[in-house]
């Protein structure tokens, strides 16, 4: 089945006011249904579904005609914040790829206790379509594996970033009360794990 699916009629794209006009051109100017939808250019029968449940409803909880949209994982706002969370790693060069991406979607799903796919328990990530949606969804954002950092981005490396990297060190520590043993400093050498491996 194609990701992409190609809309094969008209129906749902139609504004919900132009029904409720053509319901009250029925209910109060007293014209015929096949009048009031010829004349706003909406089919009658839809027409007639729309009416009868506008009768038996408010306004306010009166369903518009045509599909509704699937069910999503994320409501809007979680989405926004997915979204800049994903900006501002790559800002500070931590860009992630399309697997941590799905991974840490599905961490993030079960924090806010979200209903997901049964599959998302058994790979641990958010599936490939999810991501395809998310960055459809989200067209200004560009995720791919991530390169090494180039000369131009290492020298952007600047005092506002710095200055974030240990605000946000200073909440970790304060939120998790570490102390000095706890905390390491080890390099891309490889040097600290091969002495470890010496003393033991």
């Amino acid at each position: 089945m194609p990701r992409v699916r190609v809309r094969k009629t008209d129906r749902g794209l139609i504004q919900p006011d132009i029904y409720e006009r053509a319901f009250l051109d029925i209910s109060v100017r007293n014209i015929s249904l096949r009048a009031a939808a010829k004349s706003h250019g909406i089919c009658h029968v839809t027409l007639l579904r729309y009416c009868r449940r506008r009768a038996e409803a408010s306004r306010e909880k009166t369903r518009p005609p045509g599909y509704r949209s699937h069910s999503k994982v994320f409501s809007v706002d979680q989405e926004r914040k997915l979204q800049a969370y994903i900006k501002r790693a790559a800002d500070i060069y931590f860009g992630l790829s399309p697997k941590e991406v799905r991974k840490f979607a599905y961490e993030l799903a079960g924090r806010y206790g979200c209903k997901y796919p049964d599959v998302w328990d058994a790979t641990k990530m958010a599936g490939k379509d999810w991501l395809t949606s998310f960055l459809e969804r989200n067209n200004t954002l560009s995720i791919r594996r991530p390169q090494a950092t180039s000369m131009s981005r290492s020298t952007s490396f600047n005092k506002t970033n710095v200055t974030a990297f240990y605000n946000n060190l200073q909440t970790v520590l304060a939120r998790y009360l570490f102390e000095a043993k706890d905390i390491w400093n080890v390099d891309e050498t490889g040097k600290f794990y091969n002495s470890l491996k010496l003393k033991s």
